[in-house]
């Protein structure tokens, strides 16, 4: 019998400031796929610095990773066998990349079931298309 996934330490940390209904959801997808939680919160600092590096398209304070509760988390399936590149944003094996979108999609499924309205950075516009996003954010899901 398979026991429960649990969140580590800094998955925890970062979970703090996160919206209550996100976090609930989080849970609900750590049950079933393994995953640790990279980020929540975002400062101005951080932001910024995301922003200069080309990982995130959202200046502060437009992001809602700036939101206080955040309103976005990233995450990155565990273990994580690949790496991201940073200069690209492309994650190294196609392995990794198919669990980052079935995550995606049960956070997307889970909070349908929970009433909690998210979008993934897979598919900004939710229109089920992935290949006409200008910016890919596998990693990232956020409040609707």
């Amino acid at each position: 019998m398979k026991m429960s996934n649990t969140f580590g330490k800094q998955s925890l940390k970062n979970l703090e400031q996160v919206d209550a209904d996100l976090v609930r959801v989080a849970y609900q997808v750590l049950q079933v796929f393994d995953h640790s939680i990279i980020c929540g919160h975002r400062g101005e600092a951080k932001q910024t610095e995301a922003f200069n590096a080309g990982q995130s398209k959202t200046p502060w304070p437009k992001s809602k990773h700036n939101q206080l509760p955040s309103l976005a988390i990233d995450f990155l399936p565990y273990p994580f066998d690949g790496y991201p590149n940073m200069d690209d944003g492309i994650v190294k094996y196609a392995k990794d990349t198919a669990r980052f979108y079935a995550i995606s999609a049960a956070y997307i499924a889970v909070g349908h079931s929970l009433g909690v309205s998210l979008r993934g950075g897979f598919d900004w516009d939710k229109d089920g298309l992935f290949t006409d996003q200008k910016f890919d954010d596998i990693g990232h899901i956020e409040r609707d």
